[in-house]
């Protein structure tokens, strides 16, 4: 876990970083007026650290959003923000939607992330199969990266929650 960003040092790092996994801009500008609105929330009560049971207070006080099941697309967007804010700020990293193609995976796992996606392809695994293996490895490997992970080796089981856990 890292250290808590003042609330409008994580905005600009978040947003920073959506625009380093290439989010679009209008979804930035989205969030981005969710995240306004919330540090109104925040200043009225003089909070100057965001965490997630004060995302999920302004969820509800602001949104009525209590439930984060069978949401509409305006609400869904919302909760994305705010989420968005406390997996950031618990572990320091955005990951990307997809692969981009091309992108190679952090170095220290490479070898084996590429190793294994061959070896099911010999096996007969389909594309499309594949294709999620890469975009889930390329997160990982994305993830892996923010953990400063030097080896393959050094990955242990708390490297493997806290992937899960974004």
């Amino acid at each position: 876990m890292q250290e808590l960003l003042p609330f409008n040092d994580l905005i600009s790092v978040v947003k920073e970083e959506l625009y380093r996994v290439k989010y679009k801009e209008s979804r930035i500008n989205l969030y981005v007026s969710i995240w306004e609105t919330l540090g109104q929330f925040m200043r009225e009560r003089d909070l100057k650290y965001f965490n997630m049971k004060i995302g999920l207070n302004f969820l509800e006080d602001q949104y009525g959003i209590t439930v984060f099941k069978h949401l509409n697309s305006s609400s869904g967007l919302k909760v994305r923000a705010i989420n968005m804010l406390g997996e950031y700020q618990l572990h320091g990293i955005i990951l990307s939607k997809r692969r981009v193609i091309g992108k190679e995976y952090y170095p220290p796992v490479k070898k084996a992330f590429d190793g294994f996606i061959q070896s099911r392809r010999c096996n007969g695994i389909s594309e499309k199969t594949l294709q999620s293996n890469e975009l889930y490895l390329s997160r990982f490997s994305e993830y892996l990266s923010k953990q400063k992970i030097n080896a393959i080796s050094e990955i242990n089981p708390g490297h493997i929650l806290g992937f899960v856990n974004t």
